[in-house]
């Protein structure tokens, strides 16, 4: 008995019944075969069409489709990419070319196709680096010009320009976005300079401790770098942000060995198959790629896609020099993509005709799963609930309550896992799954380890229960505890991928805890700093770093408290161990104003001159490279600094500051005379007066002036005008 779509077709017992039941077959088969041919042949057709017609947009859409159920068509790529060439997005057309190229490839005219796209990209391209280099000419300080001609080196694949440009943008500006870095991040695994990836980028995971994608990041360079354990707590954070993060997950699974491990001896007397096979001998040889590729090449002929697109990540991840493995990863990755969206829209299609049919309605939100398109998953099982509005099937609200918790309704899934406990209190499985939620949300605890505790007593051997259990277990930093029930599971499933990854967690939050009880004997210093107790400080600092592996930024901390205590020697034993690591602003600042403190001027002057050369728009450098200068009597030197911070937007307070320093300086040379003369002035007024009773009269008026020319010389002049009356007969009158 054979099924066709809607028929069950008995086969007859006579040979001649038999030959014609076989053509009626065939002419099934054919006709089926002809239907979807020709569906898929007047998509393109239509598409062709549109292209005639000059609607490249239309003809796009109508491609995509072709393509999601053609994806080794060579054609359909060729057209697709011409119609992105008259859109001028020509570097998607390039990649559509090259697709067409690897199924096709003896067509001359698609290389030529190839050929001509790439020529126009890298003309436009470089048409737009010339103009922001003629922006960098005028103003060499507009970082974002060096930006954009980084990017368009990206694109056009000349990483090693990419990287130059990238480099100079970074040094002008103090820091920049994760979504640049992470471009950043791409371009130095091209040119391999892991080292140089793994230092950004550890840089940038401090500064954005909530970016996943950062984080995630930083663990493969770690991982390049063969720095594993590091690698594993670097995706672990990540997971910890966003659980079911891909990327993140991708990378926890190869260092972690995952793929390893997913198949056991085969039973002796059993014939072995191939698959089995290969996965045996990888255990023994994980570094054999020929034999990696021949297991992907038998998992897609079982249609095992996952298990093969695991195979050809860890291809890629461990040969990141090899470019024929990153195009297999890219290939196959765009291959599932299609063939799942392919099964997406059949699944679609029969549930218009059948909307109550649940397994499709499963299998469906399996596969948005998949594809990580949790929003998709969640409406699947809304639409089913229209037309089912009581469904009451523990294992559809189950999957239904799994996938609001991937797509983040957090809320929306505990209250249906709470109403579903209510109606089915011995129902484990809902039991155990709400603990779970609950622990990955941090939240709920105490009911969740009622439940965990719940689910252990009738299950004492369930791995996810004990997880579970170890992971809350961790939150409250009860780690002996926790990793007793880490070594119970690894008792059941030493190679579990969860417990793997708990271990990970666990060891985290445990130096976590270690480093805050670490930082509060820290955070005791910085409260006597506050206070003026630099001395006293110093204990705590010492303390904390004898514990602790502290970052440079501490440790230019602990170099200013010995500043402010007056341990110069020491402040700059600590600044210079601080900036032989790398340049660090702050340090190096610091230096500057201790070999200021000291009486160091030569070091001081040098150290801030460089200082306004690396940061030119910092105001602290050029006033101290100002006062340094006029502690080595350069006051030419130190006015010409003053004088330029006087032509920036200074606030009142700074502008008080260089004011008054200008002010300090004594004058020198012909200009210094000038400016200071006179040096000193002084008035003396005179005035004398006499009479007597003969009507003699005597007054003296006048003055005198003393100037100051310098410092140690002043001029005086004296003027004095005489009066002197008298009445002629009472002096006669006298006389007689």
């Amino acid at each position: 008995m054979i099924k066709t779509k809607d028929k069950i077709l008995q086969v007859p017992k006579s040979e001649k019944s038999f030959l014609r039941f076989l053509a009626y077959l065939l002419i099934l088969i054919l006709f089926g075969n002809s239907i979807t041919f020709s569906q898929n042949s007047g998509i393109k057709s239509a598409a062709k069409i549109q292209m005639g017609a000059g609607k490249y947009s239309e003809a796009i859409d109508l491609l995509n489709k072709h393509i999601s159920s053609e994806p080794r068509d060579a054609e359909g790529y060729a057209f697709r990419a011409e119609c992105y060439d008259n859109t001028n997005q020509h570097y998607k057309a390039i990649l559509d070319w090259e697709k067409s190229t690897k199924l096709d490839h003896g067509n001359q005219t698609l290389q030529n196709n190839l050929a001509q796209s790439k020529s126009i990209l890298h003309k436009n391209l470089e048409a737009k680096i010339k103009g922001h280099e003629r922006e960098i000419a005028i103003d060499p300080s507009a970082s974002e010009n060096y930006l954009a001609i980084g990017k368009a080196y990206k694109q056009m694949e000349n990483y090693q320009n990419a990287e130059e440009y990238y480099d100079k943008y970074l040094s002008q500006v103090q820091e920049t976005s994760p979504d640049e870095i992470l471009r950043y991040a791409e371009i130095l695994a091209k040119n391999n300079q892991i080292k140089k990836g793994e230092k950004i980028l550890k840089e940038y995971a401090d500064k954005y401790p909530d970016d996943w994608r950062l984080q995630s990041r930083y663990g493969y360079f770690l991982m390049w770098n063969g720095k594993y354990k590091s690698a594993k707590k670097s995706f672990d954070s990540a997971l910890e942000m966003k659980p079911y993060f891909k990327e993140a997950q991708d990378g926890m699974d190869v260092v972690s060995r995952k793929a390893y491990v997913t198949q056991s001896n085969p039973i002796p007397r059993v014939k072995e198959y191939p698959i089995d096979r290969y996965y045996r001998l990888l255990k023994k040889d994980p570094n054999n790629d020929k034999m990696r590729l021949k297991l992907a090449d038998e998992l897609i002929k079982t249609d095992r896609i996952e298990e093969a697109y695991n195979q050809y990540q860890i291809l890629s991840f461990f040969n990141p020099d090899t470019q024929e493995f990153e195009i297999l990863l890219d290939d196959f990755y765009e291959y599932r993509d299609s063939v799942y969206h392919y099964r997406i829209k059949g699944l679609q299609e029969k549930l218009l005709k059948s909307p109550k049919d649940k397994k499709s309605v499963l299998k469906l939100a399996e596969y948005y799963r998949l594809l990580e398109e949790y929003q998709n998953g969640v409406l699947t099982f809304e639409n089913y609930f229209q037309f089912v509005p009581d469904e009451n099937d523990p294992n559809l609200l189950l999957e239904y309550a799994k996938a609001l918790a991937w797509n983040r309704e957090f809320d929306q899934s505990f209250k249906l896992l709470d109403d579903l406990i209510k109606k089915l209190p011995k129902n484990l499985d809902y039991i155990l799954f709400r603990a779970q939620l609950s622990v990955w949300e941090e939240r709920d605890l105490d009911m969740a380890e009622a439940y965990i505790d719940e689910v252990l007593a009738a299950r004492p051997n369930n791995v996810d229960a004990m997880i579970t259990k170890a992971s809350l277990l961790g939150m409250k930093n009860e780690f002996d505890s926790a990793q007793s029930y880490v070594e119970r599971v690894k008792t059941i499933d030493p190679m579990n991928f969860d417990v793997i990854i708990l271990q990970s967690t666990l060891e985290f939050r445990k130096l976590r805890a270690e480093e805050d009880e670490q930082y509060q004997i820290l955070e005791k210093g910085r409260k006597l700093v506050l206070v003026g107790e630099c001395d006293s400080a110093l204990v705590f600092y010492e303390e904390y770093l004898a514990q602790a592996r502290p970052n440079n930024l501490i440790k230019k901390e602990y170099g200013d408290i010995q500043f402010c205590a007056e341990k110069y020697d020491d402040s700059l034993a600590t600044y210079n161990a601080v900036l032989m690591d790398g340049y660090m602003y702050e340090a190096e600042l610091q230096r500057g104003k201790l070999y200021y403190a000291i009486g160091d001027s030569i070091n001081a002057v040098n150290t801030f001159r460089g200082l306004v050369k690396a940061e030119p728009y910092e105001f602290q450098p050029w006033l101290y490279l100002g006062d340094s200068y006029v502690k080595v009597e350069e006051y030419d030197s130190a006015l010409a600094v003053y004088d330029t911070l006087l032509t920036w937007d200074l606030d009142s307070t700074e502008n008080i500051m260089v004011e008054q320093r200008i002010a300090w300086i004594p004058p020198s040379g012909f200009g210094g005379v000038v400016s200071s003369f006179p040096y000193a002035l002084g008035i003396a007024p005179v005035v004398q007066y006499y009479s007597d009773n003969l009507s003699f009269q005597f007054t003296k008026i006048g003055a005198r002036l003393d100037v100051g020319i310098f410092k140690y010389l002043m001029l005086g002049v004296s003027f004095y005008e005489h009066i002197t009356k008298a009445n002629i007969d009472n002096l006669s009158q006298s006389t007689l």
